[in-house]
């Protein structure tokens, strides 16, 4: 028997480079190296929201600089949702360094959109860990979303 549909207490979506560096959004930090952490209770609080949509625009500025990017403390939210292309690097100018993606326990549902962390560069892409809750209820996987390729044509 399927579990019963998820009880929605809201939405909250990150906007515009409300991942980045400098910003005020609760919840939001970045460690040594680059490395985003996304507190999603916190995050949620003061809209009261069990959902949280990552907007492609979210990381827009600092994405190519992003060494790792963990969500993590769900508390009240159980879906997440990374929109396509969110966190993609595509170029020739600078290698990608995303070596690392973590999403927490807790949440029920995850969806990542159509290449919501691919890196597609000329030479060799450092994604080495991705870390997913222990249990869903759904992962929904858009195409390429963590896809990992050579402009040259090589795919890691």
């Amino acid at each position: 028997m399927a579990d019963p549909p998820l009880p929605r207490a809201g939405e909250l979506t990150i906007g515009a480079d409300q991942l980045c560096p400098g910003t005020t959004t609760p919840g939001v930090s970045h460690g040594a190296g680059d490395q985003l952490t996304v507190d999603l209770a916190a995050v949620a609080q003061p809209s009261g929201a069990d959902r949280v949509v990552v907007s492609t625009q979210a990381a827009e500025s600092c994405r190519l600089n992003l060494e790792s990017v963990s969500f993590v403390n769900p508390g009240p939210v159980v879906s997440l949702d990374i929109a396509d292309s969110a966190f993609e690097f595509t170029g020739m100018s600078q290698p990608p360094r995303l070596a690392s993606v973590a999403f927490p326990n807790g949440l029920r549902e995850l969806t990542i959109g159509v290449h919501g962390f691919r890196q597609s560069h000329g030479g060799t892409n450092p994604l080495r860990t991705l870390i997913f809750p222990d249990a869903l209820d759904t992962l929904t996987l858009g195409n390429g979303a963590f896809d990992q390729s050579s402009i040259g044509g090589v795919t890691a």
